[in-house]
């Protein structure tokens, strides 16, 4: 280093880490890194996960202790308090004097520096007097932990650590400029003396330590199944745990080390992507959570501007570890506002049972909705799985990949009478078909069109010739109508169909499916797992867990078919010759009629029991085949020529309507009141 100017101890060590964060800030936009997961946290919201750790961490330890209010450890001023409870200081100087603190993937050290600023204010609270630098010294040597992957970040964090350290001193400023050069670390007095307890490895497959650790918290990177590239780290890390389940987050690994990591009644405080909450990839690690530590807190921080960019839908959670997990309740919060984590006394919470969480399927831990209607279906109802034995649920019939090879399928002109009609996500409404909306797949802008019978598929082609309903992947309901075996599909839709249920069946459990309440349940289910914009991803999976009845009335089927007829009319009418149709008085008022009556008869068929008003006419229908009309399907335009396509004519469509009309004006006053009734009941105790 001769002919080089050293740099002082006291240079501007905050420079250089701010031209770092502002580095890695106009890196996280870039796809290269978003393939790493990086997520860098807020230091209010690590400042806030390290607060609550090591309160909760800290009364629960000395739980016959009575420590102060909720602002304990926030504000420093203390001192008073702890003069005056003598046994409360000494007990306290035990716990912070050992405490080990972990972040196993520390990035450039948020919460490294915060968990030893937050323990230097108790030493002050508590040991008023000593040296700073002295008091510094002793945290970051005992107490303070660190994982990081990344040559770069770790080197940053080490040195947010020291520039903590050394009280972020900038009044003497050598360091300047915005460009990081890291090799000028080795020019800073001290540098590489300085040996805090930091580590460069792979935390999940690398890192061991002969500590057991009272905390550890940070914010794992987060990283689909599909991005990780690398095939033998994968292989290593389903070998090595036990939650590396189906598609896996790389995230939630993260979670079982921990528990493996931290003390018995130590916490985990981790931010998290929110899906492993609900996907089917997280059905271990949720068994594992729920059996060996206790949840004491959910909260959501998606909505907060820093995330919304990411995609990533983020959680806290905080864990304590026990033997057989345990506990009574989780509390579940929402933060809008990083503003409001200066106050955390007044974030409202809700307050679910965690023994009805293990009774729901798969464990899925819902952080939104009503829990006691949930637990009650489910308690009350088999899955659609469970009561279905011969369910089959088709998705991407032709291959999950080279999508381009089928496209030599399709065509204008019918080739066969075994030809089906591809249509696409976008195609599927509630209860209709908007025929005239174009696929957009793969980079083609197609129309509906045929899709030619090839001998390659013959298998598959049995199943969706049949009669079945479909649904669509993403969308913002749930979202079914009934295909009498006409259509496929590429991608973007699923297929359900079941061999012992006839036309009527089928039609009853579309009623259901897209009910209100059959999408509240989902909703709860699985909300978490939203996209932008308000849409859901409505996997197959799921669906097969949504609670259901053991019969099907006859009424829900009737009102199925009346429904698809209405809502496929309502779309194909500026198509139609009105001339021949009888008059329509109001096309809407009677679709909200009987959107309104299939949910209210939905509501009854399973909430059977509970007080929802004088329903005696509903019940009466739910009940009965009569009086609600049968009608045919058939659709309204000859669109295509194929066998089960077939076109109403106009002597039938006019019948059709004259006896929804009919029945129309018979009910709609008489039972106004009690669909009233039932959906109020809906909304002001479950809809949220």
């Amino acid at each position: 280093m001769e002919g080089r100017k050293k740099l002082k101890a006291t240079c501007n060590l905050e420079a250089f880490i701010k031209a770092f964060d502002n580095q890695k800030l106009d890196v996280r936009e870039k796809k290269t890194v978003q393939k790493k997961g990086v997520v860098y946290t807020p230091e209010p919201v690590a400042r806030y996960i390290i607060q609550c750790a090591l309160r909760n961490y800290i009364r629960e330890k000395r739980s016959y202790l009575n420590f102060p209010g909720e602002d304990f450890f926030q504000d420093g001023s203390h001192q008073d308090f702890f003069k005056e409870n003598l046994v409360l200081k000494n007990a306290l100087i035990e716990e912070i004097k050992e405490i080990k603190i972990l972040d196993p993937s520390c990035g450039s050290g948020i919460f490294l520096v915060q968990a030893a600023e937050k323990l230097f204010q108790l030493y002050n609270m508590i040991m008023p007097g000593r040296s700073n630098l002295e008091i510094k010294k002793r945290i970051v040597k005992n107490s303070i932990f660190g994982v990081e992957i990344d040559k770069k970040a770790y080197q940053v964090s080490k040195l947010r650590l020291m520039s903590w350290m050394l009280n972020n001193d900038e009044s003497h400023v050598d360091f300047k400029g915005t460009k990081i050069d890291f090799g000028s670390l080795n020019l800073i007095d001290g540098w590489q003396e300085f040996k805090p307890n930091i580590y460069n490895v792979d935390f999940l497959l690398h890192f061991s330590s002969k500590h057991e650790f009272d905390l550890i918290v940070g914010n794992p990177p987060y990283i689909e199944n599909k991005k990780m590239e690398n095939k033998e780290y994968k292989k290593k890390l389903v070998k090595k745990f036990s939650t590396a389940y189906k598609l896996y987050d790389y995230s939630i690994l993260f979670i079982e080390k921990a528990l493996n990591l931290v003390k018995l009644n130590g916490q985990v405080c981790y931010v998290l992507t929110n899906k492993f909450l609900a996907a089917d990839y997280g059905t271990k690690i949720r068994e594992m959570i729920l059996n060996e530590s206790i949840i004491k807190e959910i909260i959501n921080i998606s909505s907060l501007p820093i995330f919304i960019k990411s995609a990533a839908y983020p959680v806290i959670i905080f864990l304590k570890k026990t033997k057989q997990g345990g506990g009574d309740t989780m509390k579940v919060k929402n933060i809008d506002k990083l503003s409001q984590l200066d106050d955390p006394t007044n974030l409202k919470s809700q307050e679910l049972s965690l023994s009805m969480i293990k009774k729901l399927p798969m464990n899925v831990i819902p952080i939104s909705g009503n829990l006691d209607l949930i637990t009650r279906l489910h308690a009350n109802f088999n899955s659609l799985s469970e009561s279905i034995k011969d369910l089959k649920i088709i998705y991407r019939p032709f291959g999950f990949l080279d999508w381009e090879k089928n496209f030599k399928h399709i065509s204008t002109k019918k080739n066969s009478e075994s030809d089906l009609v591809l249509i696409g996500t976008g195609n599927v409404g509630k209860y209709h078909i908007l025929f005239d909306k174009r696929i957009k797949i793969a980079k083609r802008d197609l129309e509906i069109q045929y899709f030619q019978f090839n001998d390659e598929y013959r298998e598959i082609w049995q199943e969706l010739i049949q009669e079945k309903l479909i649904f669509r992947e993403i969308a913002k309901k749930l979202t079914f109508v009934y295909d009498p075996g006409i259509f496929t599909n590429i991608t973007g839709l699923y297929f359900l169909r079941i061999p012992s249920f006839d036309t009527d069946d089928l039609f009853a459990l579309m009623s259901i499916l897209n009910s209100e309440l059959m999408d509240v349940v989902f909703k709860t289910l699985f909300g978490t797992l939203h996209m932008s914009a308000g849409y859901l991803r409505f996997n197959g999976s799921f669906i097969k867990r949504l609670p259901i009845p053991q019969r099907f009335p006859k009424s829900l089927s009737r009102l199925g078919k009346i429904m698809q007829f209405l809502s496929q009319l309502n779309h194909d009418l500026p198509l139609i010759s009105r001339s021949n149709l009888i008059k329509m008085e109001d096309l809407d008022s009677w679709l909200n009629f009987y959107v309104k009556l299939t949910n209210s008869l939905v509501l009854l068929l399973y909430l059977n029991g509970y007080p929802l008003g004088n329903v005696i006419i509903l019940q009466k229908l739910l009940h009965s085949e009569k009086p609600i009309p049968d009608i045919t399907i058939k659709y309204n335009l000859p669109r295509f020529d194929l066998i089960n396509h077939g076109v109403i004519n106009d002597e039938e469509l006019n019948s059709h309507l004259i006896k929804i009309r009919d029945f129309y004006h018979e009910f709609c006053e008489k039972v106004k009141s009690e669909m009233d009734d039932v959906n109020k009941f809906l909304k002001y105790n479950y809809l949220y």
